[in-house]
C-alpha cells in the first residue's frame, strides 16, 4: 500500500465515521489527531492526496485507541505529520541528501555522538515518506532489505576505514 493509499484510506475512515481499531497513539499524537479530526479535512491528507472518496469500505471496523508503547509505524505516522508541518510537503530529495551529507561530516568528528547517527536514520526515512510510502511500505522494506543483506555473501572482514560490501553476482 502506498502512502497516498494508507492515508487516502485513513481519511476516509475519518470522513465515514468509522471507529478505527488497531491504530495505537501517544498521547501528543492522539491529541493533534482530535484536534484534527474536530477541525475537518487534515491538511496533510488533503494537500497530498486529495479527495478520498473513490475508496470502497465494507463491513470495516477499526478502533483508534492511545497508547504509549513504542512502536515504528506510530512514530514515522507523527514524524510524517511533523516533518510536513515542519518542511513543507514534496519530495526534498535534494535537500535532504544535502543534510544527510552535513550529518555525516557530523558522524566523522564525533563517531560516538549517539544523535548524529539518528539524525542520519531519520532524514533516510523522512525520504522514505516523501517519496511516496507509507509507513507499513517503509516498515516491510526495513525488514527485506535487512534479510537480503543477511542472505549474501560478504569477504572477510578488512580495514576499519574501508567499506565491505557483499560480493556481487552476475545476476546482481
Amino acid at each position: 500500500m502506498k502512502l497516498t493509499e494508507f492515508l487516502s484510506l485513513a481519511e476516509t475512515i475519518r470522513s465515514l465515521q468509522i471507529p478505527i481499531t488497531g491504530i495505537s497513539l501517544p498521547q501528543e499524537e492522539w491529541n493533534e489527531l482530535v484536534a484534527d479530526v474536530r477541525t475537518g479535512h487534515p491538511p496533510l491528507f488533503k494537500q497530498i492526496y486529495g479527495d478520498p472518496t473513490s475508496l470502497k469500505l465494507k463491513g470495516l471496523h477499526v478502533e483508534l485507541r492511545r497508547s504509549d508503547e513504542f512502536s515504528l509505524e506510530n512514530y514515522l505516522l507523527a514524524q510524517i505529520r511533523w516533518s510536513d508541518k515542519t518542511f513543507g510537503p514534496g519530495p526534498r530529495t535534494e535537500g535532504i541528501l544535502r543534510h544527510i551529507g552535513k550529518e555525516v561530516h557530523e558522524v566523522r568528528a564525533s563517531p560516538t555522538d549517539l544523535e548524529e547517527w539518528i539524525d542520519i536514520v531519520i532524514l533516510a526515512l523522512d525520504g522514505a515518506w516523501r517519496a511516496g510510502y507509507s509507513p507499513p511500505e517503509i516498515m516491510q522494506a526495513l525488514l527485506h532489505k535487512q534479510q537480503v543483506n543477511r542472505d549474501r555473501e560478504y569477504p572477510p572482514p578488512g580495514p576499519q576505514d574501508q567499506p565491505i560490501e557483499h560480493i556481487r553476482r552476475d545476476l546482481e
